[in-house]
């Protein structure tokens, strides 16, 4: 309190007292919290420019002020122009539109690779399924029960499956964490639910995938798959 500084925004060597200390302020949201810069408030006059902006609370709509507004600010200075009047949800959607974009065409991208994956899991293993339906005919021939047939290829799947997806969980637990520290919005509660979510959907796939052909593998005559070898 007291003291006197000089402001490095502007050229003039004019320095300010400082009269009164304030509670910190997000002025920019989640963007600038992480790196908060300095701010101080001074009198509209000891400004270089002539723009200021004001703010009013209404309980009604806000857009049905707008000719109010104006009019009582010409009847006080009538020389004083409005370029705009915006609400705050506007304001807000205005500053975060790229990053809105931003976040349209990531979840897109995400959406599309978590479709590949889905598709590439599925055609894979029920590939390597597929290739093992003359053994499940040996094995049925030779006295072995579907169920248990079913339970042999689920069990194989279910397995390379966890194995992929824990190694999946543990690098996208380092992408966040690498991410966190390049960029500011980052989800944080929501991540763990996200990979929660998807490794469930993925392991679901798979389990699909090594069901389906084991299943038809078991409806196929073993005598014809004998004739076949």
């Amino acid at each position: 309190m007291g003291k006197r500084f000089n402001n490095a925004n502007q050229s003039q060597t004019e320095s300010f007292e400082v009269i009164g200390v304030v509670n910190n302020t997000s002025f920019g949201g989640d963007l600038l919290d992480r790196y908060p810069p300095a701010h101080f408030y001074s009198a509209w006059a000891q400004q270089s420019f002539r723009f200021f902006s004001f703010s009013l609370h209404s309980v009604s709509d806000p857009h049905l002020l707008s000719d109010d507004v104006r009019r009582t600010l010409a009847s006080i200075e009538p020389d004083v122009a409005i370029p705009s009047l915006s609400t705050a949800p506007e304001i807000m959607a205005g500053n975060y539109s790229i990053i809105s974009l931003t976040r349209r065409i990531l979840l897109q991208m995400a959406g599309l690779g978590l479709l590949l994956a889905l598709v590439g899991i599925y055609g894979v293993i029920a590939n390597l399924a597929a290739e093992r339906t003359r053994e499940i005919g040996v094995r049925m021939a030779l006295g072995a029960q579907p169920r248990d047939v079913v339970w042999l290829f689920l069990r194989n799947g279910v397995i390379l499956s966890l194995l992929g997806a824990a190694l999946g969980v543990v690098l996208s637990s380092i992408l966040v964490h690498v991410l966190k520290s390049m960029v500011a919005i980052v989800p944080g509660n929501e991540a763990p639910w996200v990979v929660v979510v998807v490794t469930m959907l993925l392991t679901a796939v798979a389990v699909v995938a090594c069901w389906l052909p084991a299943w038809r593998a078991t409806k196929v005559d073993p005598v014809i798959t004998l004739r076949a070898e």
